[in-house]
């Protein structure tokens, strides 16, 4: 069997919505990437319904259902190269030290079964350049807009007395336009003549131009502009360095490496019939005829559903194994380059027309790497719009960043209560929360003098103090280094950068609509009524704590 893998670049000229499985009803969350199969399904229709004479059937078997051809999914461009979902066992350190790039790969910490001492945290979503001489983290960028349908007579939506709604706002997540992504097929045939005559029909029947993703009649589908690059032997190509390079030749017996699925994979237990994520060790083990030893699994299940255009229904929704999943390989016999090849042209799993199943070999891991974010821009950034956002846009706006920086501010408080010891009395905890039912600043700067003014009169009496420096909470996010209440509260009092202590720079470039800079200023002018909400917060936790405790005490 021959395998060609034509390359294509996709330039989208509006934003795409590709909606991906649950969340709320009034809202449409977005894939990172364009998948295989809406590219399958954009050319699906192109071709139009065999059964009704448009075209011969076997023109839509061979480009379709025959299995000859495969419709890989598109992910960022960076430059050239089409980068791949970052390795589910890369971490970052949760504290780092400087910005020194430097991440862990939990996988080879796996041989030996030493983990790392320090917190380490996920690198988030994001696509990695795999292959290039210097790993940089690739990340698409998203939009989101709100839309709004009101009963025309009120102006407004509404309910009635059966609880009907009349009228309803939602909101849209989508691929920004004037991004570019690099997609592949990969077409399969006896000879080169074969492969040749497919690749032509394919770039002959998609064009230069196509409709990707839904609501295209409200300002999306993507009119993504499509350029034919250089035919490729793999995959996945380029050199890389030690510990993310790619195999392309045998593996020895009693060497480690790694199988990363580069999109997501379905697999069905042959004993049930039953779609199962859980058989990945078995049906891994089996492709490589049970010359390897499954050492470690970094796994994360999806959802996977569609449409079927033909019959007017949506297809089951079945569970998978996503993309960025890693399988630590231990060869325990000589694994023949032939075989190497095979695994990483045929993939695993089922759905493989539709671009599921896709893996590469990386090569042993090492500890430490060192990646960075990428430099240059994949794509030319959106046009900005003319002129001032009206001010229900910027209150929305402002709305929706307060609503998520409170689950932040919730989450944290909950996690610095959560390492407590010695918790002071609720009385205590009840009069250092009386000041922040004042004005932010006012109530901020009654607690400092509380805690630290020069003059003795306006300090906490001692007995006040000692519970503060008998309790021990955790400083900064780590499990080892603790600080006494007294020194965290004035820490935070005098803290300046509160969007660093919640991550808050990922919701302003998630849930911003005017501008990063807008969301980023909101929360900044905001920043004492944010410090006062988040001590209020963290002094409640540690009284709901205390009431806990002593009820476990009486029973």
């Amino acid at each position: 069997m021959i395998y060609r893998y034509l390359p294509y670049r996709l330039t989208l000229d509006s934003p795409v919505v590709i909606s991906t499985l649950g969340g709320d009803p009034n809202s449409s969350g977005c894939l990172p990437y364009i998948p295989g199969s809406v590219m399958r399904g954009a050319i699906a229709g192109r071709l139009g319904d065999p059964f009704k004479g448009e075209i011969p059937q076997q023109e839509f078997r061979d480009l379709i259902l025959g299995g000859k051809v495969r419709w890989l999914n598109a992910y960022p461009a960076h430059g050239k190269r089409r980068a791949l979902p970052v390795p589910l066992s890369l971490r970052k350190s949760k504290n780092p030290v400087g910005d020194d790039g430097k991440t862990l790969d939990l996988a080879a910490y796996a041989k030996d079964g030493q983990w790392p001492e320090e917190q380490v945290v996920s690198i988030g979503s994001a696509f990695l350049n795999l292959g290039a001489s210097r790993l940089s983290l690739v990340r698409p960028r998203m939009m989101m807009r709100l839309h709004h349908r009101r009963d025309r007579a009120k102006g407004r939506a509404w309910k009635d007395k059966k609880g009907q709604t009349h009228g309803v706002m939602f909101t849209f997540e989508s691929l920004a336009e004037g991004q570019e992504f690099i997609g592949m097929v990969q077409v399969r045939g006896a000879s080169d003549e074969e492969c040749n005559e497919l690749a032509k029909r394919i770039r002959e029947q998609i064009g230069e131009i196509v409709l990707i993703g839904r609501s295209k009649k409200a300002g999306y589908g993507g009119n993504a502009r499509i350029v034919w690059l250089d035919e490729q032997e793999k995959e996945a190509t380029g050199t890389g360095f030690k510990g993310m390079r790619f195999l392309s030749d045998s593996v020895p017996k009693g060497s480690f490496f790694r199988l990363l699925f580069v999109s997501d994979a379905v697999f069905r237990d042959p004993c049930t019939g039953q779609v199962d994520p859980g058989v990945l060790d078995r049906t891994i083990a089996a492709c490589f005829q049970n010359q390897v030893e499954v050492k470690a699994t970094f796994v994360r299940t999806g959802l996977a559903g569609g449409f079927n255009r033909k019959w007017r229904l949506e297809v089951p929704q079945v569970r998978t194994v996503a993309a960025g999943s890693v399988v630590l390989l231990k060869a325990e016999d000589d694994i023949p380059k032939d075989l190497v090849d095979r695994i990483a042209h045929e993939g695993v799993g089922e759905r493989k027309a539709e671009g599921f199943g896709r893996v590469v070999l990386l090569d042993n891991p090492v500890k430490v790497l060192h990646i960075g974010e990428a430099e240059e821009e994949h794509g030319s950034k959106p046009p900005k719009p003319e002129g001032n956002s009206p001010e229900l846009v910027a209150f929305i706006e402002q709305r929706i960043l307060d609503e998520r920086l409170s689950e932040r501010i919730t989450d944290t408080a909950h996690d610095v209560a959560s390492s407590a010891q010695g918790i002071p009395s609720n009385s205590l905890l009840g009069r250092l929360r009386t000041p922040l039912r004042k004005a932010p600043e006012a109530g901020l700067e009654d607690l400092r003098a509380w805690l630290s003014s020069d003059n003795e009169n306006e300090r906490l009496k001692k007995p006040a103090m000692e519970q503060l420096e008998k309790c021990k909470v955790r400083a900064n996010g780590s499990s080892k280094n603790l600080e006494n209440l007294k020194e965290w509260l004035v820490h935070v009092l005098e803290e300046e950068d509160l969007i660093g202590r919640f991550n808050a720079e990922a919701l302003i470039q998630k849930y911003h609509i005017v501008s990063e800079e807008s969301a980023r200023r909101h929360l900044v002018d905001k920043s004492a009524e944010l410090k006062a909400r988040f001590i209020d917060a963290v002094l409640s936790a540690l009284a709901l704590k205390n009431r806990l405790q002593e009820v476990a005490s009486n029973e």
